[in-house]
């Protein structure tokens, strides 16, 4: 075996699943990047400020958080403010 295929074979078994949305008005909106005050969401609909969910899976691991959205989610701006609730 090359070393080559030593390394794709060893990278390829720590591949890490993650997933994350926010649950809002009884919809799951997909977040693409998660940061300390922000999200960054796929949506094609505003939302006004309010309380949501962030729920985010790292493989088997399940965190959800209560968020507040001060400035609600709108779906021409990049980055949606986040405040833990």
């Amino acid at each position: 075996m090359s070393v080559a295929s030593l390394i794709q074979a060893s990278l390829a078994q720590v591949s890490t699943q993650v997933r994350m949305h926010l649950e809002l008005a009884g919809e799951q909106l997909p977040v693409h990047q998660l940061g300390l005050d922000f999200a960054i969401v796929e949506t094609s609909t505003a939302h006004s400020p309010g309380a949501a969910t962030l729920v985010v899976k790292v493989d088997d691991d399940l965190t959800v958080r209560p968020v507040f959205l001060p400035d609600g989610i709108h779906p021409d701006v990049l980055r949606t403010r986040l405040i833990p609730a």
